[in-house]
């Protein structure tokens, strides 16, 4: 380019008058390569005819001083030659620049590709139950070449926390292991046998027996190539899995020959969804690092992800794009809020008037909640320690926290970490006793532990003092054993549903009048005979009791009713909670009073109505993870996360077949029980009557099963609703 030239194709609209050179504004610049001018006439007549005309400066830095667009050199130059390479546009500039055609285009394009980011995470959650695995269930069992050490109960879904060691065994992949003793050599020389057993290993290796550790182990104690290993680990894979749980587990396999983790295909393809989602939420934070998605709008305070969005759904323009100082209206350009009507910010963003920069959204006051999300939510983080020691009974001080139960990771630690659930001491509990509040009732504001505590403290100043005599008498008794009084309730279910904490639960109760006061913990529901409780709190029980027994499996529940014939509540069958749960209390007089048997001694003791639950083919264990996973896996397509859609006319042929086969087996099943139902006992065709009514009764509980999972892809009842069976049999 000549000193004086005119902007133009020729030289990217880019300017020099022989002493600055200046880049057009459109050109991203990355990297400038050479710097070449032309000083004299002589060079500037040649600078055509040579492939590096004139002299290069790029690395005196004395000719010249580069200052972004600008490149000012320190004499005057007749020509002038800048070799640089441009940097790719960032998204940042492509949407600051482009039409809002370009930009719904570019969504466009980034939606067409289709959700991969659900599709991993469903491959990824089966190739981590797979490789994590263990096919290993008794001892001496070889597989892979790998004996169990341990037996275990039969596998359930969560069969992969299990530990089952195994150990090495001679000839595991291709043999690398082993080693031969000289006379064992010599000995199968001789007999030409090669049978002598002499073969043992190197050194004795044991593993965990999953998939992943094993085949760590063999790269790790033999030379055997990678193929043979994979061969060896895809051999231990159980025959009845599927063809789409094969093929994860292949994957898995490769995966960790190469070195990739289950986390490092998560957070790639984290990435790729984050920056997706960044082009809805107008790419939020993304000035702070460009070139990281996760650190600039995922993993930051201050993007605003959710009020840009909500930006971009009210039509709303940012003047700084990507910046967290931009300031987001509550109303689109143009648009005026009626007379006294004030629309605050989206997003308050940098004050000019003050300087002063706030990151605070109005979302709230511009969208309404609705009601898909619950109320229930973590409200607080507390000390649960903290909270206990503050508890004084009686004289609990005014600012005392009686704290809802937002979430039942909250609730279950609150049981596990109860002392009266430790093993060893006096006060374990035993049992759980739900009653209502009965002389009143109300809403969570006027009704809670806070007002229940007060009005129990009044009655128990009362009692006392009708008992002692006097005021100062009453007193001196309940300072004396001051947190026994005040509310009764370990926890309060109030009438929203929301769980409250009482009594901390490490407190017995008073003596008086209560049932398993050192053992028991008690709930009381809000509720009483004219307002008894409604979903929310049934709900709430139900949970409460689903965590009460998953942290102590064998605990007894009862209702006061159970307990006291002049007791109603709490209004709601305790009984059959306990069949929902198939359990059954092994207290079988808990109205005689006292604290019932310790627990060592529940251990012993077996329950007169026991809670069992039918094995069926749809609910006993399996050798392999065939449960909920593997099954929605299934009919997942592990390239976009999404279901399959089903084969209706596939699915309702299959039925067909099914319910054939129901109807063809019952009507044998009826006629081999009814033939046999007269025959002596132990006459041979009494038993190959009841041995043909065995097999049956197997055939007919897996159709039924197969016949219920179609079922409900078509949205159709249960078999029992479907096919006609004999009047002799139920299904």
């Amino acid at each position: 380019m000549s000193a004086g030239d005119s902007p133009g194709g020729g030289n990217n609209n880019s300017r020099f008058n022989g002493r600055t050179f200046t880049f057009n504004s459109s050109i991203r610049i990355d990297e400038i390569k050479d710097i070449r001018i032309a000083t004299s006439q002589t060079q500037a007549l040649k600078w055509e005819k040579t492939i590096n005309p004139g002299t290069s400066i790029i690395k005196d830095k004395n000719k010249y001083t580069r200052q972004g667009r600008l490149i000012q050199l320190k004499s005057f130059a007749l020509k002038i030659k800048v070799e640089y390479t441009e940097r790719r546009q960032t998204q940042q500039e492509f949407l600051a620049t482009a039409s809002e055609q370009d930009i719904k285009a570019q969504q466009d394009l980034i939606f067409a590709l289709g959700n991969r980011f659900s599709g991993t995470v469903a491959s990824s959650q089966i190739k981590e139950v797979v490789s994590n695995s263990s096919p290993y269930n008794l001892a001496e069992q070889v597989i892979g070449g790998f004996k169990g050490l341990s037996t275990g109960a039969k596998p359930t879904k969560d069969f992969n926390k299990r530990i089952r060691p195994v150990l090495m065994q001679a000839g595991a992949a291709d043999g690398s292991a082993d080693k031969s003793s000289a006379q064992a050599t010599a000995i199968n020389a001789i007999f030409k046998n090669g049978e002598s057993g002499a073969a043992n290993l190197n050194k004795i290796v044991i593993e965990q027996g999953s998939n992943s550790s094993i085949q760590r182990s063999l790269k790790t104690h033999t030379t055997a190539p990678p193929e043979t290993i994979k061969t060896t680990i895809l051999s231990m894979l159980p025959a009845n899995i599927s063809a789409k749980v094969k093929e994860q587990a292949t994957n898995a396999v490769d995966d960790q020959e190469a070195g990739v983790t289950v986390q490092d295909n998560i957070i790639k393809e984290t990435k790729t969804e984050v920056k997706k989602q960044q082009v809805i939420a107008k790419n939020a934070g993304i000035s702070l690092r460009p070139e990281d998605a996760l650190n600039a709008a995922a993993g930051r305070s201050g993007t605003n992800c959710f009020a840009n969005k909500i930006g971009g759904l009210l039509n709303v323009k940012s003047d700084l794009l990507g910046n967290i100082k931009s300031k987001l209206s509550g109303l689109p350009e143009g648009v005026t809020a009626p007379a006294g009507i004030t629309v605050p910010d989206l997003i308050e963003g940098l004050d000019e008037s003050t300087g002063k920069l706030s990151l605070n959204t109005n979302c709230n006051a511009l969208v309404s909640k609705g009601k898909l999300t619950s109320d229930t939510g973590p409200t607080q983080v507390d000390n649960l320690g903290l909270s206990k020691s503050q508890w004084q009974g009686f004289f609990t001080s005014d600012t005392y926290k009686f704290k809802n139960i937002g979430t039942v990771q909250l609730l279950e630690s609150i049981l596990e970490g109860s002392s009266r659930y430790k093993k060893g001491i006096s006060n374990q509990v035993v049992a759980i006793i739900v009653g209502w509040t009965n002389l009143f009732e109300g809403p969570p504001e006027s009704v809670n532990a806070k007002t229940i505590h007060e009005l129990t403290k009044e009655s128990d100043l009362k009692n006392m003092i009708r008992t002692e005599g006097s005021a100062s008498a009453a007193a001196a008794k309940i300072k004396a054993n001051q947190k026994l009084f005040g509310i009764q309730s370990h926890f309060i279910i109030k009438r929203d549903g929301v769980i409250q904490e009482g009594r901390p639960i490490d407190e017995v109760r008073n003596f008086n009048g209560a049932f398993f006061d050192l053992t028991g913990v008690e709930v009381t529901i809000v509720a009483n005979k004219a307002k008894p409780a409604n979903i929310e709190q049934q709900k709430s029980l139900e949970k409460f009791l689903e965590v009460a027994y998953r942290v102590n499996p064998g605990v007894n529940v009862f209702g006061e009713n159970e307990l006291d014939d002049g007791t109603t509540g709490p209004g709601i069958s305790i009984s059959a909670l306990r069949n929902k749960f198939d359990k059954a209390n092994s207290i079988d007089n808990p109205e005689a009073g006292g604290n019932g048997p310790s627990k060592k001694q529940l251990a012993y003791i077996v329950p007169a109505n026991v809670a069992k639950s039918s094995k069926t083919l749809s609910t006993q264990n399996k050798t392999f993870s065939i449960d909920r996973v593997l099954t929605k896996f299934e009919s997942t397509d592990p390239e976009t996360g999404l279901q399959i859609p089903v084969d209706e006319a596939l699915t309702a042929a299959n039925m067909e077949n099914l319910g054939n086969d129901i109807f063809t087996n019952t009507t044998g099943l009826d006629a081999n029980l009814q033939a046999a139902k007269n025959e002596a006992f132990n006459s041979a065709s009494k038993i190959l009557g009841d041995t043909n009514a065995k097999t049956l009764f197997a055939k007919l509980d897996k159709d039924k099963f197969s016949f219920d999972t179609l079922g409900k892809k078509l949205n159709i009842g249960k078999v029992a609703d479907t096919v006609k069976l004999p009047p002799s049999l139920k299904v």
